[in-house]
């Protein structure tokens, strides 16, 4: 469902999403379990790389796990094999993967 070019990205977007995380890095109170999913690497070639099909290319998995386990007390790491930022949006095999740990997280 996403558009093949991205959707734009406004400052006012980028400004919120960073005051967000700041507060969340100070003080977070989240008191019901947390499932994070995140990928095995994170890259950020300068051009195109086939890398760039199984790793996250936004985000820093070791921040993930820095900031991530801060959020309350009860969170849940799993890492993803080779996806991409958007884990559902990985190959087959690894979004069923994904799947797979989300619906087991759940029960």
């Amino acid at each position: 469902m996403k558009p093949i070019h991205g959707f734009p990205a406004y400052f006012k977007w980028i400004y919120a999403i960073n005051r967000a995380q700041k507060k969340l890095h100070l003080v977070s109170d989240i008191d019901i379990p947390i499932l994070i999913l995140h990928s095995d690497a994170s890259s950020q070639p300068s051009d195109w790389d086939d890398i760039l099909l199984k790793t996250d290319m936004v985000l820093n998995v070791d921040h993930i796990k820095k900031f991530g386990e801060k959020l309350g007390p009860d969170v849940t790491f799993t890492e993803i094999p080779e996806a991409v930022h958007d884990v559902f949006l990985s190959p087959k095999k690894t979004r069923e993967y994904a799947f797979d740990v989300t619906f087991s997280w759940l029960k």
